[in-house]
């Protein structure tokens, strides 16, 4: 039987999703001091994005899993579009907290939910690499967000213009058939032969329930890691300006070598294809592991110049732009049927250590010297990580096994 989706068209939809998710994960902090001018309330806008973020991890799993990926895209391409258009035109506060919150919860769902389509058109031979290349999309969207906002300083025009752009993206999805909530992917070639565990390859079911879900190995280790990644790529987003300009380094200056942390792991995600295809996923894993741990282990050894910095933060965006699409895959590529309902839960996780470990960093920065610490932190999580790579991959390759998965 021929698959009733174009792959290519699907994939497609996907990069223009994930692009729109760079747009509405930078699109508060690049406009944030404008806002404030204007309302003083706008200031505790980042806590209503993270708390939009967070309810569309948690929705869009099982929401997909039972409705199809086609709905869950539009709607929450429907819910950016309100949300950027409240965000630019609001009068009153109510309107522009509102407004995050819908970006953040559209963010959120389409964060989970193109990880979760790319999870289920491609196979084991491809996932990894597709992976990868979408999460490159991501980090050109947050970078041509961020020079648009830089050349155009109106934000209503940058805000207007994302809202109309995708506006036609709805048209496009709307436009092209996806594969089917419970598609099983035998009939595809571009799909795993693969059932998640308990179920007979090539059979339609409905996957494992959310609480066997909690209790799977594969799951429970990803989860794991990426709870360490998150607090690393959330913490060196957040506070590594501070760290510069703390021990010297002009705010300028510090400004501009934190897009290297963004052009680091473009870069990274898109030489991983060509990793993967000269050796194994796990040894890619470590590798790019030890990269971050170079760029943390240079942050601390030098923190004066705008150069090293640069380095340091080209370094450690490099390393961990790698994790995610690894992880991803293992995860989408073992459960199958409910990828939606899994990818939910790791990235909800990952976000919990992104909070927490923002948390924590944030006290020690609060503390007498501080900011020391902060490397120190960093390459506690890396090494943690690094560690733990090796029992990621063997734990599913036997989980795989186990269950007669390829």
């Amino acid at each position: 039987m021929h698959k009733a989706y174009s792959t290519a068209r699907v994939y497609l939809a996907t990069i223009l999703g994930i692009m729109f998710y760079g747009v509405t994960f930078l699109s508060l902090g690049t406009i944030l001091p404008q806002l404030i001018e204007v309302f003083h309330e706008a200031a505790m806008l980042p806590q209503l994005l993270s708390i939009g973020i967070i309810a569309g991890t948690l929705v869009f799993g099982p929401v997909t899993d039972k409705f199809g990926y086609k709905f869950m895209l539009v709607m929450s391409c429907l819910f950016l579009i309100a949300g950027l258009l409240g965000l630019a035109y609001s009068r009153e506060a109510v309107f522009l907290e509102a407004g995050i919150i819908m970006i953040g919860f559209g963010g959120g769902v389409i964060n989970g939910e193109t990880s979760a389509i790319v999870a289920k058109i491609f196979g084991d031979d491809k996932r990894t690499e597709r992976m990868s290349l979408l999460g490159a999309f991501y980090c050109i969207g947050a970078l041509l967000w961020t020079v648009v906002c830089w050349f155009v300083p109106d934000y209503k025009i940058p805000l207007t213009g994302a809202a109309v752009m995708m506006a036609l993206c709805v048209i496009y999805f709307m436009s092209i058939k996806f594969p089917s909530a419970d598609y099983a992917g035998k009939d595809d070639p571009d799909t795993p032969d693969s059932a998640d565990a308990g179920q007979a390859t090539g059979r339609r079911g409905k996957g494992l329930s959310i609480g066997a879900l909690l209790f799977s190995p594969v799951l429970l280790i990803c989860a794991l890691v990426l709870f360490f990644q998150g607090g690393i790529e959330g913490a060196t987003a957040n506070f590594s300006k501070l760290y510069y300009t703390s021990n010297g380094l002009s705010v300028s200056n510090a400004s501009v070598a934190l897009t290297f942390l963004t052009v680091g792991m473009l870069a990274g995600r898109v030489a991983m294809g060509w990793f993967l295809k000269r050796m194994a996923d796990v040894v890619v894993l470590i590798f790019y592991c030890l990269v971050s741990l170079a760029g943390i282990v240079y942050m601390q050894i030098n923190a004066l110049s705008f150069i090293a910095a640069g380095i340091s933060m080209f370094l450690i965006g490099f390393g961990t732009g790698a994790i995610c699409p690894i992880l991803f895959s293992y995860v989408g590529g073992i459960y199958t049927r409910n990828a939606g309902t899994a990818l939910s839960i790791v990235i909800f996780i990952a976000l919990g250590g992104n909070f927490l470990f923002n948390h924590i960093i944030g006290k020690a920065f609060l503390t007498p010297g501080g900011s020391e610490n902060f490397p120190l932190i960093l390459s506690g999580l890396s090494i943690i990580i690094l560690i733990t790579a090796p029992f990621v991959y063997s734990v599913a390759k036997s989980y795989r096994k186990r269950r007669g998965l390829k």
